[in-house]
């Protein structure tokens, strides 16, 4: 679906259209300055296998912002985002940051698998229901880790939604 394709972009690591899935957790650091002031993000890419769960669950306790990725071109990833939503509110210990990413905008011939009607829904839906009591923010964004289309547009975002939360 392209989480660790969009961490690479982000990371201004060119693009490879192959690449080995994510089996567990892998970590990076990178600062980023926003007014004046340095960030520091800790970002955690981890596996949506079944067989790590467990460790998901740890992850999603502690973040102060979390990224959900879904292919646009395949709608089954996009049906999945309402059970990482739910897991996502189920393990939370205190409100976060949601970007939902849909990802390989840079493929216009396939985008109409997902319409934006449905996106539009969810979203709607998850401000209506559940915004106040479990995220923050909630943020959509169409993406290419491709061609970094508003990649380093989400990782602005999720960080001012965030606020002081995140220390140097």
């Amino acid at each position: 679906m392209g989480k660790t394709s969009i961490k690479q972009s982000f990371f201004g690591i060119p693009f490879h259209s192959h690449y080995m899935m994510t089996m567990g957790v892998d970590f990076t650091l990178k600062e980023v300055e926003i007014k004046g002031d340095t960030i520091q993000l800790q970002l955690w890419d981890i596996s949506g296998h079944p067989s790590v769960k467990h460790v998901r669950k740890r992850y999603i306790q502690d973040a102060d912002g979390i990224i959900v990725v879904f292919d646009l071109t395949r709608e089954k990833t996009f049906q999945n985002i309402v059970v990482w939503i739910k897991e996502i509110i189920v393990h939370c210990t205190k409100p976060v940051v949601l970007q939902i990413i849909g990802n390989k905008a840079d493929l216009k011939e396939h985008l109409t698998l997902v319409q934006k009607d449905k996106i539009d829904s969810l979203i709607d839906h998850l401000h209506k229901d559940v915004i106040a009591k479990h995220f923050l923010k909630i943020g959509y964004f169409l993406c290419s880790a491709k061609t970094k289309l508003n990649i380093d547009e989400v990782f602005l975002s999720l960080i001012l939604a965030k606020g002081n939360s995140f220390e140097n």
